[in-house]
């Protein structure tokens, strides 16, 4: 009986550590956030940051070579900024009460929040509020059906509160069928997600009113069709040979983009 609460103290703590540090990554990891400023969209792990490294984006905003600097120097100062007492402020974790625990993890996921909030800021500022706008289309575009659960999305929209709750259990759903897709091949899961992108895109769409089907559309704005396989090379992500920089072997599981 001690061995097992012993057990379980150490998989609660364990599983503490590792939400404060995916939230804190959020901020800290360019292109791993969830839709948050100067984060990701909710679906894949693609952020503005991720997007301002993307050479074809890059032509897409008619970025200057003076502003990729800037985003460079910005990342760089992003990432040091990250790194000091990233240790210090996960120490002591272990020694608190469940309450104590979940308010310092609180604090750390709104660190985290404004950390994003101060460097979509700093992006901003290099950007012309064209480039800005069309930035914020190729995101929206990205987020795929995981758009509709950004805040400031439902905002434009003017999403009811039942709305809301309809689209939460549509993506309730999506995840309980992907769950339910582990046992097939390659081939057959691959193509069962695609049925499952299909029926989940469709029901969202039914969730809103033609306003509001017309209203993301243009929010949206102009196609831009986004080589993913070229998005992260060179950051350790996996790239299209298997394997990338960070040695991601072939066949590790990968977030999906849209879904």
């Amino acid at each position: 009986m001690l061995r097992k609460s012993v057990l379980a103290r150490s998989v609660v703590f364990a599983a503490a550590i590792v939400l404060a540090a995916g939230s804190l990554s959020e901020a800290q990891q360019p292109g791993r956030g969830r839709g948050g400023p100067g984060g990701l969209g909710g679906f894949g792990g693609i952020g503005k940051i991720a997007l301002l490294q993307n050479q074809q984006v890059k032509t897409e905003l008619n970025v200057t070579a003076e502003q990729s600097e800037k985003v460079s120097a910005i990342v760089t100062e992003q990432r040091q900024s990250a790194g000091e007492g990233a240790r210090e402020r996960f120490q002591g974790l272990r020694d608190l009460s469940p309450e104590e625990r979940t308010a310092r993890l609180a604090e750390l996921r709104e660190t985290a929040q404004k950390a994003a909030a101060e460097l979509d800021t700093k992006l901003a500022g290099v950007l012309t509020s064209d480039q800005n706008a069309r930035l914020d289309q190729i995101l929206l575009q990205l987020q795929g059906v995981r758009a509709l659960t950004d805040a400031k999305v439902q905002e434009k929209l003017g999403l009811t509160a039942e709305q809301k709750t309809k689209i939460s259990d549509v993506l309730a759903s999506q995840r309980e069928a992907q769950g339910e897709l582990r046992e097939l091949s390659r081939e057959e899961r691959q193509a069962k997600q695609e049925e499952i992108r299909t029926e989940t895109e469709k029901a969202l769409n039914e969730v809103l009113n033609s306003a509001q089907q017309t209203q993301l559309a243009e929010l949206k704005g102009k196609p831009f069709e986004l080589d993913r396989s070229q998005l992260f090379q060179g950051r350790g992500q996996r790239g299209p040979g298997g394997e990338g920089t960070g040695g991601r072997p072939r066949g590790q599981r990968q977030r999906g983009n849209n879904t």
